[in-house]
């Protein structure tokens, strides 16, 4: 069974872009997220809603489509 964790790791070396561009789309829309390497990870915490990860998901899935 997989632990319950509040982190999202994901690369984006496939995806035509890197983490640090994906890194500066998302700071303009207030979102913040880590480069490692070719991957970026996301944390949530107690006081991210589901609204707030749903539009989080929305900006990475526009940065990822230019």
């Amino acid at each position: 069974e997989e632990p319950d964790t509040n982190l999202v790791f994901f690369d984006v070396r496939g995806a035509g872009t890197t983490p640090e561009a994906l890194q500066e789309h998302l700071l303009l829309r207030g979102i913040a997220v880590s480069g490692l390497g070719g991957r970026v990870r996301a944390c949530t915490h107690l006081d991210v809603t589901a609204p707030m990860v749903e539009e989080a998901v929305a900006a990475i899935r526009e940065a990822l489509e230019r």
